[in-house]
């Protein structure tokens, strides 16, 4: 049971072990706590600093840390970063007050939780940025609300369901893959910038929101929009099936060679 206070000078160095709290105590602090070998395991309880303070918890390359349990796991206002990997198997990834967690470009994020990625009501913003590999592998649906979530590089959905309900982007650099009977779910205002690669047999779905949407999409799971509104300037080459829902105005859609469009609603 690490319970540690943390402060600005201090830098915590933990080799493994089961983590069940650690608070930043005794006034407006900032400390960083790095793992950095392997059998961290966080199973209950909370990171977060004292008012006006910053916590961090680095996860240093070759390091390793368990989410485990069907705890929350909270880190009100402070930051988690991922240089290494991180194993989430369950509970609930918890923040808010400008709070961040970060897969850093070396870093990999399996997620076989099928939970959630939320601001619960501590106020604020929450961000979840993906510049590494995060890999959702389990069935069952995880989804993110309440937060951001921003995808710069790899992001692999094998099974189920992956639901954005924040705002959230996809940068021009971004691959993602959704594997055979998977979903990635767009249920709010998101963006995919030209040149982010999407691909895979599982399906992209639109439900609400507006996603703005440039370039060339080939998935061969195909799109489909049950809801939401598609804004932007893209070329399909595969699929598209539109059950409901809007296209903006102002935006240019193209199916390509290849490609089809079956209208199964009252559109356009």
């Amino acid at each position: 049971d690490w319970s540690s206070d943390v402060c600005s000078s201090d830098l915590l160095n933990l080799f493994g072990g089961a983590i069940t709290n650690l608070t930043s105590l005794n006034g407006p602090t900032n400390g960083t706590l790095t793992l950095v070998g392997t059998g961290s395991d966080w199973r209950t309880g909370s990171f977060s600093a004292s008012t006006g303070g910053t916590l961090s918890l680095v996860v240093s390359a070759g390091a390793d840390l368990l989410i485990s349990t069907t705890a929350d796991h909270a880190f009100n206002g402070s930051a988690i970063v991922i240089n290494g990997a991180a194993n989430w198997t369950g509970g609930r990834l918890t923040s808010g007050s400008g709070g961040t967690f970060t897969v850093g470009s070396s870093g990999t994020f399996y997620d076989s939780a099928s939970s959630s990625i939320t601001n619960p009501g501590f106020g604020g913003s929450f961000t979840f940025r993906n510049d590494g590999t995060y890999t959702k592998s389990a069935p069952g649906t995880t989804t993110v609300a309440g937060a951001s979530f921003i995808n710069t590089g790899q992001l692999n959905v094998q099974a189920g369901i992956l639901r954005l309900e924040g705002t959230s982007s996809f940068a021009s650099t971004s691959t993602v893959t959704v594997g055979s009977g998977a979903s990635l779910q767009f249920a709010s205002d998101i963006s995919v910038a030209d040149a982010a690669v999407l691909s895979g047999q599982g399906t992209f779905l639109l439900t609400a929101g507006t996603l703005s949407l440039d370039g060339l999409f080939t998935a061969a799971g195909g799109f489909t929009q049950s809801g939401g509104i598609l804004i932007g300037t893209q070329t399909f080459g595969s699929s598209v099936n539109w059950t409901g829902g809007t296209w903006g105005s102002g935006g240019l859609t193209t199916i390509a060679a290849g490609g089809t469009l079956a209208i199964n609603s009252g559109n356009p």
